[in-house]
């Protein structure tokens, strides 16, 4: 019994020094929570005296409004098909702010009354995929609005890449591959 004490100390240990935040809920509409890590109030910035006052250790109500029901959606779904989880959603943060999360999630049991979840902060990796579909939408608009056939070449290939209007200047579409070691020198 002594022994199961200090393993169980050591196991909270570890789970509590881990860098994620480490769920257990229950399987419910509310996803009541059971147990979580020191990781998860510091993701989130609330006390445990706060997700009991506040929220009602109701887990969902810490999930942005309009991701909720598709969490609810997901979960169930692949928690029926193939007892585990894999998702992610923006969860609210003490200070107002919203941070976007990657979740893996598993039940222990098959009854799936309850699982564990692990909690990741993506927010910057999300803000970055997001700047760059800007960027990438932007550069879509310059090059159908431009009145110039842009070109770009890859060196490793060999190949060209051509803007869409090539087709509407010249009247025909441009070649696929250009073989620049024919070309006289």
């Amino acid at each position: 019994l002594e022994e199961q004490c200090r393993q169980e100390l050591e196991m909270m240990a570890f789970i509590n020094n881990t860098p994620c935040g480490i769920l257990k809920c229950k399987n419910d509409d509310r996803f009541t929570i059971l147990r979580i890590n020191d990781g998860f109030l510091n993701l989130l910035g609330y006390t445990h005296d706060e997700l009991s006052s506040v929220f009602s250790n109701s887990y969902l109500s810490l999930i942005h409004p309009d991701d909720r029901q598709q969490v609810l959606d997901l979960t169930h779904q692949q928690m029926n098909e193939k007892g585990f989880v894999s998702n992610e959603y923006r969860v609210l943060c003490k200070d107002g702010s919203y941070r976007w999360i990657a979740e893996s999630s598993c039940a222990p049991e098959k009854s799936g009354v309850v699982f564990f979840c692990t909690l990741n902060d993506i927010t910057d990796l999300y803000e970055t995929r997001e700047d760059l579909r800007l960027s990438l939408d932007r550069h879509d608009i310059i090059m159908r609005q431009s009145k110039n056939v842009i070109f770009e070449w890859d060196k490793h290939t060999n190949a060209l890449l051509f803007s869409a209007n090539w087709a509407e200047i010249f009247g025909y579409p441009p070649l696929k591959m250009l073989d620049f070691s024919q070309m006289a020198g």
